[in-house]
């Protein structure tokens, strides 16, 4: 009998898919529709029409034309008399050159969100997914656990039908189930909303009927290789180095806007009823104030504020990196302890309900072991999926997980 339950779980784990992770289709395209990531990429294309002003320059022609009737009193006669004046603000050379670079670097900047983007939604996923993933473990165990408690039941009817046990343990025994029951629905409903949460945030995933997520490995790697591996490349400290160069280019470009751009024109005039003609230049140019100082002063804060909180990202950044990985080294670890237990108790819970059926025990030394046992195999599943997703973690930050930018969806360390 119980190798032909054996056979059946083994029949049943092969067409239940191995789900610790979603399809890398499904994460792809859920991805790249995410509105965090639709947003980025609007982004990208604002920068490049910023990267296109700046280039162009702020000044723009301006065409100034007047006309009037001179009264000559001398020769008693109105004369018509027109002008035309066309200026332009000319930029500085070196302001131009600033200001290509405030805009190659805003094109970086932008760049380097969307990848942010990307990653802050892939982490997201990530969590909502083993969120429902540790909500969907707890409910087929309660579900199993309800089963098995449903069975003692009717073992306990039948040996008080037989007067071997007092109509208290039936009450006992219905009560335990019962109880089962009632956690197995509460599963339910942390399950659904869950799943809800995921779906909502995330519809292209869809959620496998019986998850068998995979054996959880030992992070073999040491911290300074994850440190390197993921600092090298993370893009919210990659921005902030990033919008701290813009901000040390802004400041400049406010130092060099002390200096007013000049104005040059020339003019056309008609005068004296077309009698005469007049050509002028013309240069005109600010006188800079406190204005222009008190700019360039705030853009001078705005990159020092730009480099402090550069530095603040890289710290967090790092700690990031140290704790996630001492929590799935003490994941993995808890995981290994939490399953050598859960093994021991489910074999004493059996021993107890053979010892039962034997009237050898009695119901509340076995409702006591089948207790211990329903706790030890629930840590035991929410131990195993804890390491899971703290490994998986730090391979989605090392972008060895889910870099579909680059193509990169190894699932290997």
């Amino acid at each position: 009998m119980k190798g032909c339950v054996f056979l059946v779980f083994c029949f049943w784990a092969l067409l239940s898919r191995a789900t610790d992770l979603p399809p890398p289709d499904e994460v792809k395209n859920a991805l790249k529709n995410s509105p965090l990531v639709k947003e980025s990429l609007a982004g990208i294309d604002l920068e490049k029409t910023n990267d296109s002003r700046l280039k162009s320059g702020p000044y723009e022609y301006t065409v100034q034309m007047t006309g009037g009737k001179r009264d000559d009193k001398g020769i008693r006669e109105s004369l018509n008399e027109w002008s035309l004046q066309v200026s332009r603000p000319i930029r500085f050379p070196g302001k131009g050159s600033i200001d290509g670079e405030i805009g190659k670097q805003g094109m970086v900047s932008a760049a380097l969100a969307h990848g942010d983007a990307m990653h802050e939604s892939a982490k997201s996923l990530l969590k909502l997914w083993f969120a429902w993933l540790r909500e969907k473990a707890q409910e087929n165990e309660w579900q199993n656990q309800a089963r098995l408690l449903q069975e003692e039941t009717a073992m306990v009817e039948k040996r008080v039908k037989a007067g071997d046990a007092p109509k208290l343990e039936l009450t006992l025994a219905r009560a335990a189930s019962d109880q089962a029951r009632f956690s197995e629905l509460q599963a339910g409903m942390r399950e659904a909303v869950a799943a809800k949460m995921l779906t909502v945030s995330f519809p292209e995933i869809s959620l496998p009927e019986n998850p068998v997520p995979d054996e959880p490995q030992p992070l073999e790697k040491s911290l300074d290789y994850w440190k390197d591996a993921i600092l090298s490349q993370n893009h919210a400290v990659l921005l902030a180095k990033s919008e701290a160069k813009k901000a040390q280019l802004l400041a400049s470009r406010s130092r060099a806007e002390e200096t007013p751009d000049p104005t040059l024109g020339i003019s056309y005039s008609s005068e004296y009823g077309g009698s005469q003609q007049v050509v002028m230049g013309m240069l005109s140019f600010p006188l800079p104030g406190k204005y222009r100082q008190a700019a360039t002063q705030g853009a001078t804060a705005s990159a020092e504020m730009a480099g402090m909180r550069e530095l603040d990202i890289s710290r967090r950044a790092e700690a990031e990196v140290s704790s996630n990985y001492i929590m799935a080294k003490a994941s993995y670890n808890g995981w290994e302890k939490s399953r050598e237990a859960a093994k021991g108790m489910i074999k004493n819970a059996e021993l107890v309900s053979s010892a039962y059926a034997l009237g050898e025990a009695s119901l509340g030394e076995l409702l006591a072991a089948r207790r211990l046992s329903i706790e030890s195999i629930l840590a035991s599943k929410l131990a195993r999926i804890d390491a899971l997703e703290t490994r998986y973690r730090l391979m989605v930050d090392a972008h060895l997980l889910w870099d579909f930018d680059e193509g990169d969806n190894t699932r290997q360390q």
